[in-house]
């Protein structure tokens, strides 16, 4: 509340001690300027430093905890208001499904017929690696900023070299990894075999892929990892992901993806692991790509390692 708000109100109670006349002469003030404080010209009253002093004072010794109430709630209620997650800017394109590639039964038609026959005879599910039970409790949320609307970007190791900028994505239908980070993997492009099979979902188009590779994969945060071979997808396009990890490696994993946790866990012999999303990445990757397609995605990596 401002001061000349407080002022005005208070003003009648014996607890507020007027101030003398002001020192300085008349002629040297600014009278376009009045402090109902000092009851005279001068300054005004919000800028009074006496009025500050003497308003904290009456704080200290308990005269105005009705006021500090009152500037508490209108506090929170300002804090509840400024809570609310301001609004995404619009993409400047619709990327909605990564779908096609190898995963959805091959390159023929006739490999992606068996597959939706697959699919419509045996609904029974997959057999479980082992009975773990895998929760998300507010304990994963310690890490978590509380006002967030980010994407899962982890981090992995693919190839013996850890890879950032890493999307998770149960819409893709596919693994992949982006040309740029293939290339700062060392291999030669001579590894790469073909693919006919164009990918929908890039940029509104469809995309003929660079090739597809299988590389080991390391997943997991500390200790508690989990390795698996994988077949990505390397596709030639503008992104500000190296990687997209889609339903294929996660249905292989039986992995558990909690968005509002941001975090993925997976069953083990010897426990649940888990792999946590960084933030701070994400929100990076986001604003790139909102600016639209650039020449090439940076590709951030650690030094090369063993498992």
């Amino acid at each position: 509340m401002p001061r000349f708000e407080v002022l005005m109100q208070i003003h009648d109670h014996n607890y507020v001690h007027w101030p003398e006349k002001m020192k300085m002469q008349s002629n040297k003030r600014n009278h376009d300027k009045y402090c109902e404080f000092y009851i005279d010209h001068g300054h005004d009253t919000k800028n009074c430093f006496d009025l500050c002093n003497h308003i904290k004072d009456l704080v200290r010794r308990g005269y105005l905890g009705g006021f500090i109430k009152s500037e508490k709630l209108a506090q929170e209620e300002q804090h509840a208001e400024d809570a609310r997650p301001p609004p995404r800017a619009p993409p400047t394109g619709v990327i909605h499904v990564i779908s096609g590639g190898i995963a959805a039964g091959g390159e023929s038609s006739s490999g992606c017929k068996k597959y939706a026959r697959l699919c419509e005879i045996d609904n029974r599910g997959h057999k479980k690696k082992c009975g773990q039970t895998i929760t998300f409790t507010d304990d994963d949320l310690r890490r978590i900023q509380t006002l967030y609307d980010d994407a899962l970007v982890i981090t992995i190791e693919v190839a013996n070299l850890g890879m950032r900028r890493v999307l998770v994505d149960t819409g893709s239908s596919v693994d992949v990894l982006f040309e740029d980070a293939f290339e700062k993997l060392g291999i030669e492009k001579e590894r790469l075999t073909p693919v006919n099979t164009t990918l929908m979902g890039f940029l509104g188009e469809s995309l003929l892929p660079t090739g597809k590779i299988t590389l080991p994969l390391l997943i997991g945060d500390g200790d508690v990892t989990t390795t698996t071979m994988v077949d990505f997808t390397v596709v030639r396009c503008p992104s500000s992901y190296n990687v997209i990890l889609g339903r294929s490696t996660l249905d292989a994993l039986q992995v558990a993806v909690s968005t509002f946790h941001l975090a993925m866990k997976f069953p083990i012999e010897y426990g649940i692991g888990v792999a946590r999303g960084d933030q701070r990445t994400a929100q990076q990757c986001y604003l790139l790509s909102c600016r639209g397609p650039r020449p090439a995605a940076k590709t951030l990596m650690k030094e090369a390692y063993d498992f």
